[in-house]
């Protein structure tokens, strides 16, 4: 069997990234750049139920996913070596 990996866009309206986490119950997910076509970071239920709630509060429009995003310190390409790899997630201070 063949699944596909979740992803949001990072043009989507907050409420819609959301409403997509619940719809496929999942705590968070890659988002993608299109125009560049590759991930450049994570959103999270959390961080959108904060971000909602805080628009619902204050009476302010929520944005795209790219103003609440969590963005990737770690980058490696298909050419990068499993030593190189590793050495960047050891020295990375985010939670992979």
């Amino acid at each position: 069997m063949i699944t596909s990996m979740v992803t949001i866009r990072s043009n989507m309206l907050l409420s819609d990234a959301a409403r997509y986490l619940v719809k496929h119950r999942i705590g968070s997910a890659p988002v993608v750049d299109l125009e560049a076509r590759s991930p450049i970071g994570e959103l999270s239920r959390q961080a959108c139920t904060e971000a909602l709630l805080d628009s619902v509060y204050e009476g302010v429009q929520t944005d795209q996913v790219s103003a609440y995003l969590l963005p990737w310190e770690v980058k490696v390409t298909p050419s990068s070596s499993m030593v190189e790899m590793v050495g960047k997630f050891r020295d990375s201070s985010q939670r992979l």
